[in-house]
C-alpha cells in the first residue's frame, strides 16, 4: 500500500487494483508520475515495493527511482486496509465549498468491500446526488461508456475550480478515456488534451505528460489530414514537453524519438535542411543517452542511421552516409541476434552501403559489401517463407547495379535468377508480384543491351505487360511499370528498327508522364526516356516535330533536377544528342554548340567509374565530329579522337555499344584525313570501321550506319588519294548498294545513302570518264530529291548535283535538278528560323542561283532563267513579302483559312525578327526552346495553310513563285528591267519589258566572275585609300596621286556591261532619257553601273547620258506599285553627333534639315523636323508611322557579322534594320537616306540585298534614295536640296515619289558638273543611288 498525505481538508481517492501484480505495478507507476509535482510523502510497505520492482517495466522503474532520489520517504509500518488495496491517495482540492471524492477500481467484485467506509468518511452529508454519480471513475477499464463514465468525468471537471491543479489532470484523463472508446472523436480528444496542457502550471512536471499526450493526439490528427498547421502545433507541444525535462533527458527517451519523427515529417513538407538536422539531433541524443545494454539501443541506432542516409540522399554530404554505415554496423553489433531483428538490421546496413556506392564513393567494395550483407539475410530466412521475398528482390537489384558497373553477365544472370525466385516465393498475390515482375523486366532489358538476344527483350516486354495487367491503373507502381514497358519497346526498336515499337514506346511514355506528378522521383527518368524516344523516331520519320519535342522535354527534365549529379548527366546526354540530330537536319550552328556543351556537362557530372561514363565520352566525341564539319577547327577532331579512344578502352569487350563506338572513332579519323590529307588517318579509319562492321550483329539496326561509314571511308580515301587504285571506289559503291538494300523505302536516312552512292558514281565517272557511272549517279540523285521527309539541305545537295552533272548532256534532267534546288532554298532557310539564322544558311549557297541561271541561259531558256533569278534571290525579303501579302480575294472564298493565314503570318514575322532565341542564361534556355519549338510548328502550319489555299479553285498559284508571264504583265511601264547574272561559266544580261512574251538576252562575253571580282576589289581599294566609308566633314583637298583608279573600273563596266545593254535597247544620249532598272548579282551588286562611262578624254560617254538609273534587288518589288501613296507629310531628322559611339561630327545635317524644312514650308506642306536630341529611336519610329515621306541625315553603318543589325545612328541609340522591317508602315511612300552605306549589301550574301534601303522597301516604302558608300558632308545638303526642288516643282499637286529617280538624276548631274574639274571630288556624286519605283 502507498499512502500520500497532504494538507487539510482531507479528501481520499481510493484506488482498487486487481490481484495481478503486473497490473498493480503499472497502475502504481502511473500514480507516481501523476503526484510528482505535489509536496507529498510517499510510503510503501515492503510487500508493495517488492511487487512493483519485480513487475515494473524498465521505463516506469526510472520514475520510481527518481522519486526516491527526491527525498520521498519509504516506510514499513503501513497499515493495510485491504489485501488488494495497494494505494490510498489524498489530494487537496475543493469544488464549490464541498468535498469531492474520486475513486477508481479494476474489478467490480472488489468494489463493495472497500468503497462504502471510504465514501462515507469522504462525503458526509455535503455530497449531492449528481456528484455521487461521478464518484466511480474506472481509469483502467476497457468498457467505458459515454453516457456513464465520460459524462461523470466531464461533470467532475465542471465542478473543479479554475485554480485547481487537478483540473488539468482530469482533462488529461478525459482525453485518455475518449480516445479509448471512440476512434471518431479526434476533435474531443484534442480539445481535452489542449485544455489539460493549457491549465497545468508552468512548473508543474505533470505538464510534460499532458503536453506529450496533446502532441501525440495532434500528430495522429496530422497523419489523418496532412495539415501542416496541425503538424507544427504537434511539434510545438512536444518541444514544450521536452523543455520541461531540462537536464534530465534520460527520462525523455521516448519523447525524443517521437519528436524526431515529427521533425522528419516536417522536412518532407518543407525541404528545409534545419528540420532534418533537428530530427537527426533528437534521434542522436536519444541513441547516445540509451545504454548499450538497453533493448531499445539498436532500434534507436537504426532509426538514426536511416535519417542520416535520407539526409545524404537529399544533400549529398558524404559524411552522412559514412556515419549511417558506421551506425548500422553498431546497431547490428548491439542488437538481438534472433531471426526477427537480424534481417532487418542487416537490410538497413546493406541499403546504406549500396547508396554510398551509388551516390558517393563509387567504390566497388561498398557494393560488394552490400551484396554480402543481403546474402547473409537470405541465410537467416528459410526457403519458402514469404518474408524472404523482399530480401531476394533487394539482392537482385544489387547484382543488377553491379552489372551496370562491371558489365559482367554473371551479375545480371544472378539478378535475373534471384528475382525469378522472388516471384515464385511471392505466389499469386497481385500486390506482391507486380513490382517483382517489373524488376525482372528491367533486368532482362539490361541484359538485352549487352547480348542483343531477341528472346530476352521479347520476354522483358511480355513480363512488363503481365505486371501491368496484374496491378491495374490504381496501383501506385503503375506509372513505373508502363515506363519500363515503354523502355523495352524502345530498346527493341533501337536494335531491330521496327517503327511500331517506337510508336508504342512513345504512346506509353506519354501516358506515364501525364499520370506522374512532377514531384515524383520517377518523373525525371520518364521525361528523359520520352525525350530519347522522340529523337529515335525522328531518325526514321524525319518529322521535325519529333526532334523539337525531344529537346523541349529534355529541357523540362533538367528543370526538375537542378542539381549537378549523375541524373543530370543522363539528361544532358539525351539533350546533347537531340541537339546534334536537329543540327544534322537543319544546320543551325547554335544547335551543335548546344550539343557539345550538353555532352561536356554529361561527362563532367558522370563519375569516371560510372557505367555510363563511356557513353558520355562517346556522345561528346560524336558531337565534336559533327561540329568540325561546320567549324573546320582541327582541335575539335583531335579532341574527338582522344575522347573516343578513352570511351572504347572503358567499354567492356562484348558490350553491344562497342561496335558503334568503334565506328565513331573511324569517322573521326576519316574527317581528319579530309582536313590534313594524312593517309595514316584514312587507313586508320578503314581499319577501325571494318572492325566495327565485323563486331556488329547482322540483324542489328546500327549495321546500316556502320556499313555506310565504312563506305564513306573508302570513298574519301579514293577522292583524296588515287594511289590506292580503283578498288576503293568499287568497294564504296558495293557497300552503299548493300546499305540501300537493307534500308526501308520510306526511311528518312535513305536519302543520305542515295546521295553517297550518287557521289561515288560521280567520282568514278570523273576518274574513268565513262558515261555509265554518270547515268547511275543521276538516277540516285533523282531518287534523293523525292525523299520528301528527309533533310531539305540534303535534298538540295542532290538536286544541285543532278543539275550540274547533266549539263550539257541532258538539258531536261539538268533543268529538273536546278528547279528542285531553287524550290528547296526557302525550306533550307525556312520560316521556322530567325532571319539571322536564315542568312547563316544562305551563306554557303550564294552561287546556287547564278549557277542555275547560267545553265538555263546556256540552254537558251531565258524566261526560265528570269523566273529562277526572281525565285532564288532575296529569299528572306521574298518570305517577308509573302507574309505581308494581302489576302482580300482569298477571304471571299475561305474566310476562316484567311484568318488563319493572317494569324500565322503575323506570328512568324515577329518571331523571325526576334533575338529571344539567343539566350545564354541557363534559366532562359528552356523558355527559348519553347519559343523556337512554337516557331517551328507555326512554320509547318504556314505550309499546310498554303497547300489548303492552293486546293481552292482560282488560287492554285497562291503565293507560288511568279511565272515569266506574271512578271512581264506586271512590270513597270516606265522602262525595262535589266537583270545581269554573273557566274564562273558565263555572264549575261536579260531584259524584261512590260507585256513582252520573251526575255531579251545580251551575252556579256568579256565579263567573267574573276573580272567582276577584280572590279569590286579595285573599287574597295579606291574607297579605303580615300577613307570613304563614313559620312563626315572633310577639309581641304584630297589629291592623292597613287592608289587604285576608279576611272578604270567605270570604263571597264561601260565597255563590257552598260554599253552592250544600251546598244541592245537602242538608246541614245538625251536630255530627257528613259528609265532603266538595274538588277545585278554577285560582285556586280557592289558596282555603280549607273556611273559607268569614260572619264579620261574629252570624248566622254556616261550611262547617265543615255538613261535614268534605278536599282532593284528583285523584280517583284516593282510589280503593281506605280501609283504613289497619298502624301501625309515629311519627317526629316538630322543627327550631327550621336551619344552611343565615338563617330565624327557631321555638322551640315543642321543645314540639310533646315533647307528641307524651308522648301516644304514654302509649299505649305506638312513637315516634322527632329534635330539631334529630338531624334530618339522612339520619336523617329513614331514619326515614320505618321508620315509618308522620311529623310535621314545621320550616320549609317552596315554590320557585316549580323546584317539585320545594320543601323542608323540616332541620338540615343541605333535604329536597326530588323526594327524597321518588323513595322507595317501603312503610310510609307518615299525615303531619303542621306547616310553612309545605306545601299550596300553583304559581301557573302550579295544576292540577298541586306542593306537599309532594301529594309525600307520591305517595310513598305516604294521609293528610296540611298548611298553605296560614304558621302561628303558638304555635298549632302546640296544634293538633298536639288532632289526636293525637283520633287516639289509642281505647286499645284502633292509631291509624287515616282519622280524620285529623275529628281536624283537631276541633282547628281548638277553635282557632277560642279565637281568635274576637281580631281579629288569629281566622283562624289557616284554613291547616290535610287531604289524602287
Amino acid at each position: 500500500m502507498a499512502i500520500i498525505r497532504g494538507n487539510e481538508p482531507e479528501i481520499f481517492a481510493v484506488v482498487t487494483v486487481s490481484s495481478s501484480p503486473a497490473r498493480a505495478a503499472f497502475f502504481v507507476s502511473n500514480i507516481i508520475v501523476t503526484i510528482r509535482p505535489f509536496d507529498l510523502e510517499l510510503h510503501f510497505n515492503e510487500l508493495s515495493l517488492k511487487v512493483i520492482v519485480d513487475n515494473h517495466d524498465d521505463g516506469r522503474l526510472h520514475h520510481l527511482g527518481h522519486l526516491s532520489e527526491n527525498s520521498f520517504k519509504l516506510k514499513d509500518n503501513i497499515e493495510l486496509a485491504h489485501d488488494f488495496v495497494i494505494a490510498q491517495l489524498k489530494f487537496d482540492f475543493v469544488s464549490d465549498g464541498r468535498h469531492t471524492l474520486v475513486s477508481a477500481h479494476f474489478q467490480a467484485d472488489q468494489l463493495d468491500q472497500i468503497r462504502t467506509p471510504y465514501c462515507i468518511s469522504a462525503w458526509g452529508e455535503k455530497a449531492d446526488d449528481t456528484a455521487k454519480m461521478g464518484c466511480e471513475i474506472y481509469l483502467f477499464r476497457d468498457d467505458f461508456t459515454e453516457t456513464d463514465d465520460i459524462r461523470a468525468m466531464e461533470r467532475i471537471i465542471e465542478l473543479l475550480p479554475e485554480t485547481s491543479a487537478m483540473k488539468a489532470f482530469f482533462f488529461g484523463i478525459l482525453g485518455d478515456m475518449i480516445s479509448k472508446i471512440s476512434s471518431n472523436s479526434a476533435v474531443k480528444v484534442l480539445s481535452s488534451y489542449e485544455s489539460a496542457a493549457n491549465l497545468s502550471f508552468p512548473d508543474d512536471m505533470r505538464k510534460t505528460t499532458l503536453l506529450s499526450k496533446y502532441g501525440a493526439a495532434l500528430a495522429q490528427s496530422y497523419d489523418a489530414n496532412k495539415d501542416m498547421a496541425t503538424l507544427r502545433k504537434s511539434i510545438g507541444a512536444m518541444d514544450g514537453a521536452l523543455a520541461l525535462y531540462k537536464e534530465r533527458m534520460d527520462l525523455a527517451l521516448d519523447l525524443l524519438a517521437e519528436l524526431g519523427i515529427l521533425y522528419q515529417k516536417l522536412f518532407f513538407h518543407t525541404g528545409d535542411r534545419e528540420h532534418i538536422n533537428r530530427a537527426i539531433s533528437l534521434y542522436e541524443m536519444a541513441a547516445n543517452i540509451t545504454p548499450d545494454d538497453h533493448p531499445q539501443k539498436s532500434y534507436r541506432l537504426c532509426n538514426l542511421g536511416i535519417l542520416l542516409r535520407g539526409r545524404f540522399k537529399d544533400f549529398h554530404n558524404l559524411d552522412d552516409i559514412n556515419s549511417s554505415v558506421v551506425i548500422h554496423e553498431k546497431a547490428l553489433e548491439l542488437g538481438p541476434k534472433d531471426y526477427v531483428w537480424m534481417p532487418t538490421s542487416l537490410r538497413y546496413l546493406g541499403v546504406s552501403l549500396q547508396m554510398r556506392f551509388e551516390r558517393g564513393t563509387r567504390d566497388i567494395k561498398d557494393l560488394d559489401a552490400a551484396i554480402s550483407t543481403f546474402e547473409r539475410i537470405l541465410n537467416l530466412v528459410p526457403n519458402g517463407y514469404a518474408q524472404r521475398c523482399p530480401h531476394l528482390s533487394k539482392l537482385s537489384l544489387a547484382y543488377e547495379l553491379r552489372f551496370q558497373h562491371s558489365g559482367s553477365l554473371d551479375d545480371i544472370n544472378k539478378a535475373i535468377l534471384l528475382v525469378r525466385e522472388c516471384i515464385e516465393c511471392a505466389g499469386s498475390s497481385h500486390a506482391e508480384i507486380s513490382p517483382y515482375l517489373n524488376n525482372l523486366a528491367t533486368s532482362l532489358s539490361l541484359k538485352f543491351g549487352t547480348t542483343g538476344d531477341p528472346e530476352t527483350i521479347d520476354e522483358s516486354i511480355n513480363v512488363c505487360i503481365k505486371a501491368i495487367d496484374l496491378a491495374g491503373q490504381e496501383d501506385d507502381g503503375y506509372p513505373s511499370y508502363v515506363a519500363n514497358l515503354s523502355d523495352a519497346y524502345g530498346y527493341r526498336f533501337e536494335r531491330f528498327g521496327n517503327i511500331k515499337d517506337i510508336d508504342k514506346s512513345i504512346e506509353l511514355l506519354q501516358k506515364s508522364v501525364e499520370s506522374t506528378p512532377d514531384a515524383h522521383e520517377n518523373k525525371f527518368t520518364q521525361l528523359n526516356n520520352l525525350s530519347l524516344a522522340f529523337y529515335r523516331r525522328f531518325g526514321s520519320t524525319g518529322d521535325l516535330k519529333d526532334i523539337d519535342d525531344s529537346i523541349l522535354i529534355a529541357q523540362r527534365a533538367l528543370s526538375l533536377n537542378p542539381t549537378s549529379d549523375t541524373k543530370s548527366a543522363m539528361i544532358f546526354n539525351t539533350l546533347g544528342t537531340a541537339y546534334q540530330i536537329r543540327f544534322s537536319s537543319r544546320n543551325d550552328i547554335s544547335d551543335i554548340n548546344e550539343a557539345v556543351a550538353a555532352h561536356q556537362n554529361a561527362v563532367k557530372f558522370t563519375p569516371a567509374t560510372h557505367p555510363r561514363y563511356p557513353l558520355s565520352l562517346n556522345n561528346l566525341g560524336v558531337s565534336l565530329n559533327t561540329r568540325w564539319r561546320h567549324s573546320k577547327h582541327l582541335k575539335d577532331l583531335d579532341m574527338a579522337i582522344s575522347i573516343l579512344k578513352t570511351s572504347i578502352s572503358r567499354t567492356p569487350e562484348g558490350h553491344s555499344a562497342l561496335c558503334s563506338r568503334l565506328s565513331n572513332l573511324g569517322l573521326s579519323h576519316r574527317l581528319r584525313f579530309e582536313h590534313t590529307g594524312n593517309i595514316f588517318n584514312a587507313d586508320q579509319a578503314i581499319l577501325v570501321m571494318e572492325l566495327a562492321v565485323k563486331t556488329t550483329p547482322e540483324d542489328h539496326s546500327k549495321m546500316v550506319g556502320h556499313v555506310q561509314n565504312l563506305a564513306n571511308a573508302y570513298m574519301t580515301r579514293y577522292r583524296h588519294s588515287h594511289s590506292k587504285g580503283s578498288d576503293d571506289i568499287e568497294r564504296a559503291i558495293s557497300l552503299y548498294t548493300q546499305v540501300l538494300e537493307r534500308e526501308p523505302s520510306g526511311d528518312a536516312s535513305r536519302l543520305m545513302s542515295l546521295n553517297n552512292l550518287g557521289t561515288a558514281y560521280l567520282l568514278k565517272s570523273v576518274h574513268t570518264r565513262e558515261s555509265d557511272p554518270l547515268v547511275m549517279a543521276a538516277s540516285q540523285f533523282r531518287k534523293s530529291i523525292k525523299c520528301v521527309n528527309a533533310s531539305p539541305s540534303r535534298r538540295l545537295y542532290a538536286a544541285r548535283q543532278l543539275g550540274a552533272i547533266c549539263d550539257p548532256h541532258n538539258p531536261t534532267l539538268s533543268l529538273e535538278g536546278y528547279s528542285a534546288a531553287l524550290g528547296l532554298l526557302p525550306q533550307v532557310a525556312w520560316l521556322g528560323q530567325t532571319i539571322t539564322d536564315r542568312y547563316a544558311k544562305l551563306r554557303s549557297l550564294t552561287d546556287l542561283t547564278s549557277e542555275a541561271v547560267a545553265t538555263a541561259i546556256s540552254f537558251k531558256q531565258y524566261e526560265t532563267a528570269l523566273e529562277w533569278l526572281e525565285q532564288g534571290r532575296c529569299i528572306v525579303w521574298n518570305q517577308l513579302t509573302e507574309l505581308r501579302t494581302p489576302v482580300d480575294e482569298l477571304r471571299e472564298a475561305a474566310p476562316q483559312l484567311c484568318d488563319k493565314i493572317l494569324q500565322i503570318s503575323q506570328y512568324l514575322e515577329q518571331a523571325g525578327n526576334s533575338d529571344d532565341f539567343l539566350a545564354n542564361d541557363n534559366a532562359k534556355r528552356a523558355l527559348s526552346e519553347e519559343l523556337k519549338n512554337k516557331q517551328h510548328r507555326m512554320a509547318e502550319e504556314w505550309e499546310t495553310a498554303l497547300q489548303n489555299a492552293r486546293k481552292i479553285q482560282g488560287f492554285e498559284d497562291f503565293l507560288k513563285p511568279l511565272s515569266f508571264s506574271d512578271l512581264s504583265k506586271r512590270a513597270p511601264a516606265d522602262g525595262p528591267i535589266v537583270v545581269i547574272n554573273v557566274h564562273a561559266t558565263r555572264c549575261d544580261a536579260l531584259i524584261l519589258t512590260q507585256g513582252s512574251t520573251t526575255a531579251r538576252h545580251v551575252a556579256l562575253h568579256n565579263v567573267t566572275l574573276d573580272r567582276a571580282e577584280t572590279w569590286k576589289k579595285s573599287l574597295q581599294g579606291w574607297l579605303e585609300y580615300r577613307s570613304l566609308r563614313m559620312r563626315e566633314a572633310r577639309t581641304g583637298r584630297v589629291d592623292k596621286k597613287v592608289g587604285p583608279n576608279l576611272e578604270d573600273v567605270l570604263s571597264g563596266i561601260w565597255f563590257n556591261i552598260a554599253k552592250p545593254v544600251i546598244d541592245e535597247l537602242g538608246y541614245a544620249p538625251s536630255d530627257n532619257p528613259p528609265r532603266v532598272w538595274w538588277c545585278t548579282t554577285g560582285p556586280l551588286s557592289f558596282l555603280p553601273i549607273h556611273a559607268a562611262g569614260i572619264y579620261t578624254s574629252e570624248a566622254s560617254s556616261h550611262v547617265s547620258d543615255y538613261l535614268v538609273s534605278s536599282y532593284t534587288h528583285t523584280i517583284s518589288v516593282l510589280l503593281g506599285g506605280e501609283r504613289p501613296r497619298e502624301f501625309t507629310g515629311q519627317l526629316a531628322l538630322g543627327v550631327s553627333e550621336t551619344l552611343v559611339d565615338s563617330l565624327p561630327i557631321i555638322p551640315n545635317t543642321e543645314q540639310e534639315i533646315s533647307s528641307i524644312q524651308q522648301q516644304f514650308e514654302e509649299r505649305g506642306l506638312k513637315m516634322l523636323s527632329l534635330r539631334d536630341g529630338e531624334a530618339t529611336v522612339k520619336s523617329v519610329i513614331t514619326g515614320m508611322e505618321n508620315h509618308s515621306w522620311v529623310h535621314f541625315a545621320c550616320h549609317g553603318v552596315q554590320n557585316a557579322l549580323e546584317p539585320m543589325k545594320s543601323a542608323f545612328y540616332l541620338r540615343d541609340g541605333y535604329l536597326e534594320l530588323y526594327q524597321i522591317i518588323r513595322k507595317r508602315l501603312s503610310k510609307a511612300d518615299f525615303a531619303y537616306l542621306s547616310a553612309c552605306e545605306t545601299g550596300t549589301g553583304h559581301e557573302k550574301l550579295s544576292d540577298e540585298a541586306i542593306h537599309l534601303a532594301a529594309g525600307l522597301l520591305s517595310a513598305g516604302y516604294r521609293s528610296v534614295i540611298a548611298t553605296m558608300w560614304s558621302i561628303n558632308d558638304e555635298d549632302a545638303p546640296t544634293v538633298a536640296k536639288d532632289v526636293y526642288t525637283y520633287l516639289l516643282v509642281d505647286s499645284d499637286s502633292l509631291p509624287n515619289s515616282s519622280n524620285a529617280s529623275r529628281a536624283l538624276h537631276y541633282a547628281t548631274r548638277r553635282l557632277q558638273e560642279s565637281k568635274s574639274m576637281d580631281k579629288a571630288s569629281k566622283f562624289s556624286w557616284v554613291p547616290f543611288i535610287h531604289f524602287g519605283i
